[in-house]
């Protein structure tokens, strides 16, 4: 039995958040690259740090590359930015531009995913217009330094519950945080749709295979939960 794995959808097994490499942006371009083949199909472009210059720089090779392979090019943060390079949306956290205020002034079509980690945050990224909702931190990472305390599998649960209620059709709900191989199956088998990965990928000697391998870890991870019964609404 195998589940149909959408193209560019926010519910795509496997999502790449980009991040330096001591060997430079073409050692992360080459390592998106291989992603790619290895079936990742949304990449959010982070790069806190970066002046405006060198992120168009960076994005303008990314955009080319994605829409290629019909992947979801996302800029965390910069709206702005997102908008000038021609990135397919933005990702904003709780203390960034407002959300209602990017889905107001973005174009349509236009993306925007909201990391909410309580059901009341789920909310209110639903009533902004959000696409998909980011959770975490899953485990315990060191990709990103200003996480909260780590989600549980009932916190998953309550979280894909409030996506699930959403009137017109459920919201993708997205885990992030120190996901692996062998550790994408418990945030999914709780109740995400996806797993979203860094230095998993970008380090790997081999990313297409790392990337080929969770998606597959996340796809019987959501068999597994179907086959459990009906999910609810």
């Amino acid at each position: 039995m195998q589940e149909k794995v959408r193209s560019s959808g926010f519910d795509a097994p496997v999502h790449l958040i980009t991040a330096g490499r001591p060997d430079g942006w073409a050692s992360v371009i080459e390592r998106v690259r291989a992603a790619l083949e290895g079936g990742v199909r949304v990449v959010q472009y982070r790069h806190k740090t970066a002046p405006v210059r060198q992120m168009m720089e960076e994005l303008a090779t990314l955009v080319k590359m994605c829409r290629a392979s019909d992947t979801a090019l996302i800029v965390n943060d910069r709206l702005d930015v997102a908008l000038a390079a021609g990135a397919a949306g933005v990702h904003l956290g709780w203390n960034d531009l407002p959300w209602t205020w990017a889905r107001q002034h973005a174009p349509v079509p236009f993306v925007l995913g909201c990391t909410a980690a309580s059901p009341e945050r789920v909310a209110e990224a639903i009533a902004a217009g959000a696409d998909y909702v980011g959770a975490g931190p899953a485990y315990a990472t060191t990709t990103k330094k200003d996480t909260g305390p780590r989600l549980a599998g009932r916190d998953y649960a309550a979280l894909a519950l409030a996506c699930r209620r959403r009137a017109s059709s459920p919201l993708p709900l997205v885990a992030v945080g120190g996901i692996g191989p062998g550790r994408a199956a418990g945030p999914v088998e709780a109740g995400a749709d996806a797993v979203a990965v860094s230095s998993a990928i970008l380090d790997a000697a081999d990313p297409a295979r790392v990337a080929h391998d969770l998606t597959q870890e996340v796809v019987r991870a959501r068999l597994a939960r179907t086959a459990t019964g009906p999910e609810p609404r």
